[in-house]
């Protein structure tokens, strides 16, 4: 964090803000790096020279690194392999590799359950030989995530469909297709619809309601194959309509299919029959 000090007189501050623009010009010649302060609340001019003179530092650091294994990075400590820890130790032994890792600003995170020693053997037999930028500075940390080596497809698949059916159900929020993982041309009922299209038909479908209400909704089915996958959901829900005094009640099995492209799953087709309706 930048530390604000005591305002300069105004020949400092002159001082400062030119030598300001001299270290803006340099890393726009040395690095193609272009600043813009923020024109609401700029930054004062010490706290800017010392934001610019830790930008430098990185990109100058950047430029100039080699690669590094990350077992090299932390010190080549001794490690015990995963074969030869029992259960009641493995706890312990993972706690001490990620203290490790802590001490040495790499931060090791999991998007869902990981089991520990199935986390110590990623650690140990593919973290410690994954290459990194070998760059070290102060309030730096690296971040890594198990799931971006080992992907969770039953995860991403249930992550999208349900982002979907919140996203169509949910009246306080906008209803936009783009960011809901979905190929450039969708399926739906059999029909065929370019994203934008489709949008329109599905927000249609919303708006002719004041709201929503989630009864009911379960993944029954989920056939993952090598780049596609297959999902059945059941659900229920009812559509309200305010100067109604009797909801609808739409009720029925849904199914998606996904296809996995740019590593990840996007929905590419869609069964929804009460958009038939």
């Amino acid at each position: 964090m930048l530390e604000e000090q005591k305002p300069s007189n105004g020949e400092e501050l002159g001082k400062i803000q030119f030598e300001n623009e001299i270290k803006r010009i340099k890393l726009s010649m040395e690095h193609g790096f272009d600043y813009l302060p923020v024109s609401d609340s700029p930054p004062s001019p010490e706290a800017e020279s010392q934001w610019l003179d830790h930008i430098q530092q990185f990109e100058d650091s950047f430029k100039n690194c080699q690669k590094i294994a990350i077992y090299d990075r932390i010190g080549r400590p001794r490690y015990q392999k995963v074969n030869e820890i029992s259960d009641e130790e493995i706890s312990n032994e993972l706690d001490k590799v990620f203290e490790l890792l802590g001490g040495n600003a790499i931060c090791l995170d999991t998007i869902c359950d990981v089991p520990e020693r199935e986390l110590y053997r990623f650690i140990t037999e593919e973290l410690f030989q994954y290459e990194t930028d070998d760059i070290a500075m102060e309030g730096m940390v690296q971040h890594y995530i198990y799931e971006e080596f080992h992907p969770n497809h039953d995860y991403d698949i249930r992550k999208s469909c349900t982002e979907l059916i919140d996203g169509l159900l949910d009246k306080e929020r906008p209803f936009n297709l783009d960011y809901l993982g979905m190929t450039d041309e969708v399926k739906l009922n059999g029909s065929q619809y370019e994203l934008k299209e489709l949008g329109v038909k599905m927000n249609m479908f919303r708006n002719a309601f004041d709201d929503f209400t989630l009864l009911r909704y379960k993944i029954v089915l989920i056939n993952i194959r090598t780049r596609t996958a297959d999902v059945e959901i059941d659900l229920k829900f009812l559509g309200i309509l305010e100067e109604s005094t009797e909801d609808l009640v739409f009720e029925g099995k849904g199914k998606f299919r996904l296809k996995h492209q740019y590593d990840y799953w996007h929905l590419s087709a869609l069964d929804l029959p009460w958009f038939d309706c």
